[in-house]
């Protein structure tokens, strides 16, 4: 075995800290390499999976990432079916009422709150981890993913976005890579950083808390803890209003 592959299999060893089973694991191997197999998903999938809802049932807006990004991911059919990604956005209803709540207040501004994701199987955690560290580093994939605690897994998390006039609001450069991705990193003043801010300003105000990494567009409900340290304060709502920068978003693209 070469090194290559010595530290391959560590990482899929990885996953068993992380509560993976080896059946589990298996299917994530698989996955990744092609040599695709058969599953059952376990019980705790089961039973989260029966309290999730179509958030666009709800009018709610949003689009399902990995689904939508197949070919970045080396997706496909088969395999979102067998990771359980489906081709729309769900959540946990328990969190319904307060995602709408957030989406009036944001509409008082004149913009649209969109979801990325909401609900994220164990098996998408797992893939997308093993992925991002096989195809970078394993630093890397920790910064950016938690299969450890999965909070998307509970159908409590979801990540924003808003939309201004049918477009969408530009809140980091694409430059920055995954550095832009955390609250904190640009001034606290610049056009980025304030609609960053306005967003989890916003989401604080119904029940939703920035989550440990501290990414600016991800939340977790309050049902699943409290809130990691963050390097600038967030300002009150009304505060933020009178500084005049919602009207005059910069759109992506």
């Amino acid at each position: 075995m070469t090194l290559n592959d010595q530290q391959n299999e560590f990482l899929y060893t990885k996953l068993e800290s992380f509560g993976y089973s080896p059946n589990e694991i298996a299917i994530v191997k698989a996955c990744l390499t092609g040599e695709l197999i058969d599953f059952e998903s376990d019980e705790t999938e089961l039973q989260v999976a029966s309290q999730l809802v179509n958030i666009a049932d709800y009018n709610l807006f949003g689009s399902s990432f990995y689904y939508e990004k197949m070919a970045l991911y080396d997706l496909d059919e088969q395999k979102c079916q067998i990771l359980g990604i489906k081709p729309f956005v769900q959540v946990s209803d328990q969190i319904i009422s307060d995602l709408l709540a957030a989406q009036l207040d944001f509409q008082k501004d004149g913009y649209q709150l969109f979801v990325k994701e909401g609900y994220r199987s164990k098996l998408t955690y797992a893939y997308v981890y093993i992925r991002k560290a096989l195809k970078s580093s394993r630093a890397e994939a920790d910064r950016i993913y938690n299969p450890l605690n999965r909070p998307h897994s509970s159908g409590m998390a979801v990540d924003l976005v808003l939309f201004h006039n049918g477009k969408q609001v530009k809140m980091r450069d694409a430059a920055a890579g995954d550095d832009g991705l955390f609250y904190g990193y640009y001034d606290h003043l610049s056009t980025f950083s304030l609609f960053q801010e306005y967003l989890i300003a916003v989401m604080r105000n119904h029940k939703f808390n920035l989550a440990s990494k501290g990414e600016y567009f991800h939340f977790n409900h309050r049902h699943l803890g409290a809130e990691p340290y963050v390097a600038f304060p967030i300002r009150f709502l009304a505060e933020l209003r009178a500084i005049g920068f919602l009207d005059e978003p910069i759109i992506l693209g």
